[in-house]
């Protein structure tokens, strides 16, 4: 918006998650470009399995037709028992699911939802988000387990900084790599 582009004019957001035995679990927000290629993740849904330091396979992205819209339906699932007995009463029972009931074209008239395969770079752009994800959350955070009842460090250690400085490094020369090719 800085630019003076307005977010109203990209595409209705897509879903991304897993397709498994005939259903679809959208895990994250999908914003995308005009063309329908992904800008970013929105953690919008799985917020809980991040804070348990969790960055799920999002393997399939689900989406209406170009510059069509759809209806969602929000779903729950029950955590796991040992988190809601490890973290305590802040921790909600619950996790959210998304899946598009109803796409609809331009016109507004019903049109299929597409669910397809998530392009190999965003699968990559996954990966090295949840690599960074743990080790960040490792060399912050001032006990074993992580989540939101831990302190961050005072200060990071000299052996996490390098590790740090030499990820951040790699991350940089793969995606200067990317962009070259």
């Amino acid at each position: 918006q800085k630019a003076g582009c307005s977010f109203t004019f990209l595409p209705y957001p897509g879903l991304a998650g897993k397709f498994s035995e005939e259903s679809f679990s959208g895990l994250a927000l999908l914003h995308r470009d005009v063309h329908g290629e992904p800008l970013g993740v929105h953690w919008a849904y799985s917020k809980l399995l991040l804070h348990h330091g969790i960055l799920p396979h999002m393997p399939h992205l689900q989406a209406p037709p170009d510059h069509g819209y759809a209806e969602t339906d929000v779903h729950t699932t029950g955590v796991p028992a040992e988190w809601l007995q490890e973290w305590g009463p802040d921790i909600p029972e619950f996790s959210y699911s998304v899946v598009m009931r109803n796409c609809l074209d331009r016109h507004g008239e019903r049109a299929g939802c597409t669910v397809f395969g998530a392009a190999e770079s965003f699968q990559v752009l996954m990966t090295a988000l949840g690599h960074l994800h743990n080790l960040v959350t490792a060399m912050l955070l001032s006990c074993e387990h992580g989540g939101s009842k831990c302190s961050l460090r005072r200060h990071l250690r000299y052996p996490d900084r390098r590790t740090a400085l030499n990820e951040l490094e790699q991350v940089k020369q793969h995606w200067a790599a990317k962009g070259a090719a």
